[in-house]
């Protein structure tokens, strides 16, 4: 692994072509069960939307369609890149910082992020500050990462338990030198219900991968990113067992739990608003 330090948001300064094809396959992938959530929500026309860390603006641009001209959607990100091309009447693109910048209050009918929380160094910050956006009776959701599940591979393949152990191994220093929480996802649903939300719910989502599948190509950019930017100290876990678990990942002969993806959603009490 890398011995170079943490610097940031995994993603950012990425080569505008690589980095938005991973967005857009990344959107391919979990952009379905967004949109169902949001539906079950009930939006409709009229409503006032925001996505915080919107990407390349996929869950942007459905809202946008969805509240049409008598609602509004604002969505916000800290590399303006890719939203700047967006021409949509109703939809305000704007870039902001969710840990230093400011939100209105009890403005929004729908606040939403997606693999957002997981990157920061203070998610509850971000969370309290999206949740305090949000009207009374408007809705929360939030969606993030687990890697939890994809510890437990096929137990009789042979490379099984030395790719268990040496993900534990690399998850558990990522955990203590850095921002970035590859467990975050498995917190969601205690973290809206202790915004006093009503309406709780929650669901993970995961599947059994081969190597080179779609996500398999995701995950891979993004661990081989992951390690090039955050320190692994040396016997953490081996060069040769990063290659060999980098491998796995994208061969078409291993198969493997993915990762999980967890979605908590809630709506904020009437008479909760600004005090």
């Amino acid at each position: 692994m890398s011995e170079e330090k943490y610097v940031g948001y995994v993603h950012s300064g990425k080569e505008y072509d690589s980095e938005l094809d991973r967005l857009e396959r990344q959107a391919s992938i979990f952009e379905p069960t967004t949109i169902r959530h949001l539906e079950t929500m009930g939006i409709t026309e009229g409503w006032k939307c925001l996505e915080v860390g919107a990407g390349t603006g996929p869950t942007a641009r459905w809202l946008s369609n969805r509240v049409g001209s008598k609602g509004r959607v604002v969505a916000t990100d800290i590399d303006m890149r890719f939203l700047e091309r967006l021409n949509i009447p109703n939809l305000e693109v704007r870039r902001h910082d969710i840990l230093k910048d400011d939100l209105e209050r009890d403005e929004y009918d729908l606040v939403h992020c997606r693999k957002l929380l997981e990157h920061l160094p203070d998610p509850e910050k971000a969370l309290k500050k999206m949740a305090h956006a949000v009207r009374p009776g408007g809705w929360l959701l939030v969606e993030e990462d687990d890697y939890g599940s994809m510890l437990s591979v096929d137990v009789t393949d042979p490379s099984a338990v030395s790719l268990t152990a040496a993900l534990r191994r690399s998850f558990d220093s990522i955990l203590k030198r850095s921002p970035v929480n590859p467990h975050f996802g498995r917190r969601l649903r205690g973290l809206v219900e202790g915004l006093g939300f009503v309406e709780v719910g929650n669901e993970g989502w995961t599947c059994m991968t081969r190597g080179g599948d779609p996500l398999a190509q995701l995950i891979a950019t993004d661990m081989q990113l992951t390690s090039r930017l955050i320190t692994i100290p040396a016997g953490v876990v081996t060069q040769e067992e990063a290659d060999k678990y980098c491998r796995l990942i994208l061969d078409p002969t291993f198969y493997y739990p993915c990762y999980t993806f967890f979605s908590a959603w809630g709506r904020k009490p009437i008479g909760e608003g600004r005090t």
